[in-house]
């Protein structure tokens, strides 16, 4: 992470003045970013609405491997990587969103 181009992001920049490393703050935009596909209220872990942002919580920032999030997720471990390839493009949009909005006036 600390050699990661994402690092020179100004929403990346911006988060380091408050984060302790380059990695903590790539981090927190990144969680930021995947906090973006959490759908509003509470949803089922299966609910299609909430299946994009699961995987990333879970492949991710909880670290699980790849066969306990599809079972968890009633998914096969092929649409899991399909699904997380989409959800991995959404945050890339998010971050998107993210640095052009840090960039405003």
């Amino acid at each position: 992470m600390t050699h990661s181009n994402l690092l020179s992001l100004h929403v990346v920049q911006m988060a380091m003045r408050e984060e302790h490393g380059n990695a903590n703050a790539l981090r927190t935009v990144l969680r930021q970013g995947i906090e973006h596909l959490r759908p509003e209220g509470k949803q089922a872990m299966t609910s299609p609405e909430s299946t994009l942002y699961h995987i990333l919580d879970q492949r991710f920032l909880e670290r699980r491997r790849v066969r306990e999030v599809a079972a968890r997720l009633a998914l096969s471990e092929a649409d899991l990587y399909r699904k997380q390839r989409i959800a991995i493009e959404e945050v890339a949009t998010a971050l998107l969103a993210m640095e052009q909005q840090s960039r405003e006036p």
